[in-house]
């Protein structure tokens, strides 16, 4: 495994205490590894029980980017809370960091992904475990496009 958090997060606590979050982490993440196995089954499966939703990464890249947001959200929480020694230490300000990201504009879209990838990264049923009442709507107009508009774009948002 590697290590789940950045060479500069790392020195700002001692190596057991980064060891300690990053074996956790890399835990949970093997716990929602479903790699091979049906989404859509699970979704049948999950309708039949009464759940709306089913849980867990069904993707390699999924994974590889709910680790790039956990990343970037927990490590601005050690960065800003030297006392944190676990990971339920981290739990509490992770509405903090989330509603800090929010009113410095980023996008819906990506507060969405970053409070998913933590509920994965830190083992957490929803996204209420931190205190987050809810979560800003998406929205197709305000995505942020990086390259041209093509006639996908024009499908999305109703345009003919």
């Amino acid at each position: 495994m590697d290590n789940f958090l950045s060479n500069e997060i790392r020195e700002l606590v001692s190596n057991k205490v980064a060891r300690n979050i990053e074996f956790c982490v890399n835990q949970h993440f093997e716990e929602a590894r479903k790699y091979g196995e049906s989404k859509f089954l699970a979704k049948i499966e999950a309708k039949k029980n009464g759940a709306n939703t089913v849980t867990g990464m069904y993707s390699k890249d999924t994974e590889k980017s709910y680790r790039k947001h956990a990343k970037h959200v927990i490590g601005r929480v050690i960065a800003n809370h030297p006392e944190v020694r676990t990971v339920s230490d981290i739990i509490p300000h992770i509405k903090e960091e989330i509603e800090s990201e929010i009113k410095s504009g980023v996008g819906a879209y990506s507060i969405r992904l970053r409070v998913a990838a933590c509920v994965t990264a830190l083992g957490v049923d929803n996204y209420h475990s931190f205190g987050i009442v809810s979560l800003p709507p998406r929205s197709v107009h305000e995505c942020k496009r990086t390259r041209t508009r093509s006639i996908s774009d024009k499908k999305l948002v109703g345009e003919k």
